[in-house]
């Protein structure tokens, strides 16, 4: 039950900040602005969310310093491992700042036995490019690449809620 409120919480921070974020000039990306763009941590070289068009994909924040994660990122791992055959792509984008975090980067993933594809964005443009607020924050995208549902917080791939939003991209 405090789950559930602490969902209807966040969703409530959520909708606040868009509205915020809107009143503000940072609205939802729109169809003529540039995809959003991080690197690939494994090929070192520069990637866009233009790459994950064709199927759909849930993108999530993370950063070595979040609680939260330490528990939604091996989750997120089995998502993927399970969902991929549908065509569910999911990918870990790493906001941490530069410096001394970088290693313990590539030791938190090696640890949590991430495989799912892995970006970095140290400058967090994740969240000025779909109006977040912090860290962690999860967006599902369709196959064309709009914006479906966008998630403040940890996410838990087995609530109904996410579940249902996950099986209507992957039906589409």
């Amino acid at each position: 039950m405090a789950i559930r409120r602490s969902t209807r919480a966040l969703a409530a921070a959520g909708t606040l900040v868009a509205v915020l974020a809107a009143c503000a000039g940072q609205a939802a990306p729109e169809a003529t602005q540039a995809p959003y763009a991080a690197t690939d941590l494994v090929a070192a070289s520069a990637v866009s969310a233009a790459v994950l068009e064709g199927r759909p994909a849930l993108l999530t924040t993370w950063a070595t310093w979040c609680e939260e994660c330490r528990d939604e990122m091996p989750a997120l791992e089995a998502l993927w491992q399970e969902r991929r055959a549908d065509g569910l792509q999911v990918v870990a984008v790493n906001v941490n700042v530069p410096g001394p975090s970088e290693r313990t980067i590539g030791q938190m993933i090696a640890e949590w036995g991430l495989t799912m594809p892995q970006w970095r964005d140290p400058e967090n443009r994740f969240n000025v490019y779909f109006g977040g607020l912090g860290v962690p924050m999860s967006v599902l995208l369709d196959a064309d690449g709009s914006v479906v549902n966008v998630w403040f917080g940890a996410i838990d791939h087995r609530v109904d809620e996410v579940r249902a939003a996950i099986d209507s991209v992957l039906a589409a």
